[in-house]
């Protein structure tokens, strides 16, 4: 295993638990919810303050700052450009609308899509449409695998919390979501999990397709499950 930078990982600690559904804190707050001496965590905040990481309210407590804001719009570029040919194929070989989807806090936002020509009827997905991450199946298939802590924030603030778990279960054990008639009326859905190096979902891709087209979710679930993977691979290093 190579050798890691422990100051590094450390810094990247206090980021993804100021990220967390716990949000920001003051800093000893946050040395205690990550078990370091506030003096630590102190200079890890100091650090990140100083480079625009992380933004100190009136407060006192750390929150997420702007430059994150650069990256984020950076690593976006970089999972458009590798999914591209990889939606196209899934268009083409479906003969539907092919979606890229990221998550957005507790929303699912469309970042790019390809339209397949063959029918005149077909779904537009236009980038930037949004809708609740626990409606329809793009979304469903971040929340599926998301950390169990941030999974659980919007679960909760569901209609019924335990039917929305168990069906979080159910699409885990097949690998995708399908949605029909959630986000819009007409409207069905299949999507799959894109994870990133460290294994969490970073964004899902799949088809939507008129009803009158949608026979059933499995029609389109091996093609989905396979683009995902895909593009799961591409963004691995050495992928």
């Amino acid at each position: 295993m190579a050798e890691t930078s422990k100051t590094v990982d450390q810094a990247l600690r206090v980021l993804a638990e100021i990220g967390s559904a716990r949000g920001p804190g003051t800093v000893a707050e946050l040395a205690q919810r990550l078990g370091v001496p506030r003096t630590v965590a102190n200079r890890l905040l100091a650090t990140l303050h100083a480079h625009g990481f992380v933004h100190r309210g009136p407060d006192a407590r750390y929150a997420l700052g702007v430059a994150l804001v650069d990256l984020a719009g950076r690593v976006e570029a970089r999972l458009r450009e590798v999914a591209a040919p990889v939606l196209a194929r899934l268009a083409e070989r479906l003969d539907e609308t092919a979606i890229l989807t990221i998550r957005d806090g507790a929303e699912a936002v469309a970042l790019d899509q390809y339209r397949a020509g063959r029918y005149l009827v077909a779904i537009d997905y236009r980038p930037g449409t949004h809708h609740p991450l626990h409606v329809a199946a793009a979304g469903l298939a971040m929340l599926a695998w998301s950390a169990d802590s941030q999974a659980e924030r919007v679960v909760a603030a569901t209609p019924d919390p335990a039917a929305m778990r168990d069906r979080l279960a159910v699409i885990r054990s097949r690998g995708y979501a399908d949605s029909a008639d959630e986000f819009q009326q007409g409207v069905c859905g299949v999507s799959a999990p894109i994870f990133g190096p460290r294994g969490a979902p970073v964004a899902s891709i799949g088809v939507v397709t008129p009803a009158a087209r949608f026979a059933a979710a499995g029609d389109f679930a091996g093609a989905v499950t396979e683009a995902a993977r895909d593009v799961t691979a591409a963004l691995t290093p050495g992928g």
